[in-house]
């Protein structure tokens, strides 16, 4: 490419998504990913496609007549509230997307690399059209003029991008797996009771020392709730951890705001990030005095009651939240991770529950329906040693993550458009 090449379809092509039908939804493997605006949201997808939540076959895919768009093309929403977020993705394999998604892909001689940088220089509400329902036209896209970049130095900043982005990913990636492994061992602890049917059997329970095995009974008993082990109780996330409600300052109080005091409400919850580090409003501390809000300590389990019931953060930092979420915060002794878990199945009843409606309630009475099994503190404390320092190098990982990104939203648009040279 030369910098006589100056609009965005010289780069690329633009494909719309297909109609997928409720009926082909929700398999888990299949011929290729089917992928809609919520994928890019997962946190395995921050920059490539590397999930999906739902899969189909060639042949659904043939009654569709939907065709897959080939690794390395840029996807992203083109319509709805969605294209405003500037969200776009690599796809990592050939993907088919539903009819709320667009596809760059990368003409002969182009990078996917190169292209992803150029859209993401691209504010996507300048090209929308439609005032009750924004969309957008891979015509109109063509056009774009691109005299913001600098084509000297446009590979050599898609490579440093691309480095970035990468190990972005990996970070996410190895968060991820320790997210699984703390799960896992909840569910073996706490669900399913495997150290106590090893024992029971006469075995050692498996990956584990003499010293935490001790920890665990020999045996079963019945009780109203179905079988537990011995000397443990049935409870709730109350009964490991101190509840907090929020608040909002008078939002006309001009001195209630603009603090830097994060302030989270349940829009700063939705992204799939585990750990808060900062909000999108900020309060004075004169706005926590004149309202009901609190400053939540580190390690505190927020959790929205309302709008998207059960999504879930850990505070990284104080900070405090509005009315439409609840915290938890584990009690003296207690790992702020064995809260999150709990949390997490305490949420996952609270579903059930709902046989198939939609869960739009979360409340301290409806928490009192649900069930965990508490273990005496030492064992509590047991799960804490092996997944606390779990949960703090994700916690710095994510803060490496924010850093990452900080760097790179800095460098390139000064190396895009060439302020920056670059060898």
């Amino acid at each position: 490419m030369t910098s006589e090449i100056m609009r965005l379809g010289d780069f690329c092509t633009f494909v719309a998504g297909s109609s997928f039908p409720d009926r082909y939804q929700g398999k888990s493997t299949g011929d290729y990913p089917f992928i809609k605006v919520s994928d890019m949201k997962l946190e395995m997808n921050q920059y490539r496609i590397l999930v999906a939540n739902n899969w189909i076959d060639q042949n659904e895919a043939d009654e569709l007549r939907a065709r897959p768009i080939p690794a390395g093309s840029i996807v992203f929403a083109k319509i709805g509230a969605g294209l405003f977020n500037n969200r776009m993705r690599l796809t990592t394999m050939p993907t088919l997307m539903d009819n709320n998604m667009m596809a760059a892909i990368p003409k002969k001689g182009v990078s996917s690399d190169v292209l992803y940088s150029i859209m993401n220089t691209l504010d996507m509400q300048t090209w929308a059209i439609g005032a009750a329902l924004p969309y957008i036209r891979g015509t109109d896209l063509e056009k774009i003029k691109l005299k913001h970049i600098s084509f000297d130095n446009l590979s050599r900043t898609s490579e440093i991008e691309s480095k970035i982005n990468l190990m972005k990913d990996e970070v996410s990636q190895n968060s991820q797996t320790l997210s699984k492994i703390a799960s896992v061992l909840f569910r073996s602890w706490f669900l399913d009771f495997d150290p106590v049917k090893a024992k029971s059997e006469g075995k050692l329970p498996n990956g584990m020392d003499d010293e935490t095995a001790a920890l665990f009974p020999d045996s079963f008993e019945n009780s109203e709730n179905g079988e537990l082990p011995k000397g443990w109780t049935w409870g709730t996330l109350l009964d490991i951890s101190k509840i907090w409600t929020g608040g909002t300052p008078k939002t006309s109080e001009s001195s209630y705001w603009g603090g830097d005091i994060p302030w989270v409400s349940g829009a700063d919850l939705s992204s799939n990030d585990l750990f808060a580090f900062d909000s999108a409003r900020k309060i004075t501390s004169l706005g926590v005095e004149k309202s009901s809000t609190k400053v939540l300590p580190v390690g505190t389990v927020m959790i929205t009651a309302r709008g998207t019931v059960g999504a879930t953060k850990i505070t990284a930092v104080p900070m405090a939240m509005s009315q439409t979420s609840f915290g938890f915060k584990a009690k003296k002794g207690i790992s702020d991770a064995l809260v999150y878990q709990a949390s997490q199945e305490t949420i996952r009843q609270l579903r059930s529950f709902a046989y198939g409606a939609v869960f739009d309630t979360f409340t301290q009475s409806t928490i009192d329906i649900t069930k965990i099994a508490i273990a005496p503190l030492e064992i509590l404390q047991a799960f804490g040693k092996i997944v606390d320092p779990l949960f703090e190098t994700m916690k710095n990982s994510a803060k490496e993550i924010i850093e990452l990104s900080s760097t790179r939203d800095a460098l390139l648009p000064r190396l895009m458009s060439g302020e920056l040279k670059v060898n």
